[in-house]
């Protein structure tokens, strides 16, 4: 498809084109593209999938495996727009990897894998309300705290602050914001 894609200004495609223009070099997760322009997360995906299919910006998967979309060229590879990266599980003890993925082909080695034992079950929801980052906002402990962080995690710290900011009964709620092209901050307001 062409590059000629002009959304609506007041769409959501309009207005998230307008924040990357804005902020080239910045990305956002789903979650953080319902919060910021008021959408619903259920459909985001959906009405962004024009401006992928025209190459304006990117879908892709951070290293939480959350979607992120980011604004297509800056170094980004277009050519994958519409085909987001999913890591696959690798068995390191392996000679050969027990998963390898062929153009849209996945195929499995059973003899590769291994068996473990002892490994905690995730509940149904997979791993929702787990938080990595509970220590990194277990270090602010009253409001007007902040932390400088890696700009590299902002997006999913933003995500887990903004879990926890809806989080009725945590009580402390948490702003995440890029300082600069190496710096972001995590601020404890309430």
């Amino acid at each position: 498809m062409t590059t000629d894609y002009k959304p609506q200004a007041d769409s959501l495609p309009g207005r998230v084109l307008a924040f990357f223009a804005d902020n080239p070099d910045e990305e956002l997760t789903a979650q953080d593209v319902a919060d910021k322009f008021g959408a619903s997360t259920k459909n985001v995906h959906t009405q962004l999938s024009l401006a992928i299919d025209h190459h304006r910006l990117v879908r892709d998967r951070n290293v939480d495996g959350e979607y992120i979309y980011k604004l297509a060229g800056n170094g980004v590879n277009i050519d994958r727009a519409h085909k987001p990266r999913i890591p696959l599980p690798q068995n390191p003890f392996a000679a050969k990897p027990a998963v390898t993925v062929i153009g849209k082909r996945v195929s499995i080695d059973f003899d590769a894998l291994t068996v473990d034992e002892d490994v905690p079950v995730i509940g149904a929801g997979g791993m929702r309300g787990h938080n990595k980052w509970k220590p990194l906002f277990d270090k602010l402990t009253k409001p007007g705290q902040s932390i400088a962080i890696p700009v590299d995690v902002r997006t999913a710290v933003g995500a887990a602050a903004t879990k926890l900011n809806r989080d009725k009964h945590h009580g402390a709620r948490y702003r995440v914001a890029t300082i600069d092209k190496t710096t972001a901050r995590v601020w404890r307001i309430a």
